[in-house]
């Protein structure tokens, strides 16, 4: 059964759009795309989810630098109804590791165009940031989301381990 069939059509929508983060302020950035098996809830039911999460994160920072994260996430289901622009926001929680030990939370995520039944959502615009106080390598893995859709929250976590999906340099 699929997402949107399973918990309806506002938690399908929220499972679609998590994937990419870009990292402003340094040097050129990088972004890499991974899948992330979810396993989803709403009040009683459960299903996992494949989404592919993309995290752009640049390739080097100095210490004492804010990074920002931008994310976004591609659902691997498609739509069962057509969802409006806007109709689905969710946040990812990135946990960010090696050189820095910490959690942020990448808010805004949504559907900036109009979804048609048929088609896989797409969530982008999301952002955290992260001041990274010590050299080294930094990861950012995502973890836990939530999705919002017409009211009705599900919650994501993953079913695996996450990989690592990009890297900062801090020197």
């Amino acid at each position: 059964m699929h997402a949107f069939s399973k918990f309806g059509a506002g938690a399908a929508t929220v499972l679609a759009a998590v994937g990419a983060l870009t990292v402003a302020g340094s040097t050129a950035a990088t972004a890499d795309t991974n899948s992330v098996v979810y396993s989803c809830g709403s009040g009683s039911q459960t299903q996992q989810f494949d989404e592919r999460i993309t995290i752009t994160a640049p390739t080097d920072a100095s210490v004492g630098d804010s990074i920002v994260l931008d994310v976004s996430v591609q659902h691997d289901n498609q739509a069962q109804d057509p969802f409006p622009a806007g109709s689905i926001t969710a946040e990812l929680d990135v946990t960010v590791g090696g050189a820095v030990s910490d959690e942020v939370t990448a808010t805004g995520l949504t559907n900036e165009d109009r979804v048609p039944a048929g088609d896989a959502p797409l969530l982008t615009g999301g952002q955290a940031e992260v001041t990274v106080p010590n050299a080294g390598d930094v990861t950012f893995t995502p973890d836990t989301f939530t999705v919002v859709n017409n009211g009705v929250a599900v919650s994501c976590t993953p079913a695996e381990a996450a990989p690592v999906i990009a890297t900062t340099h801090v020197s």
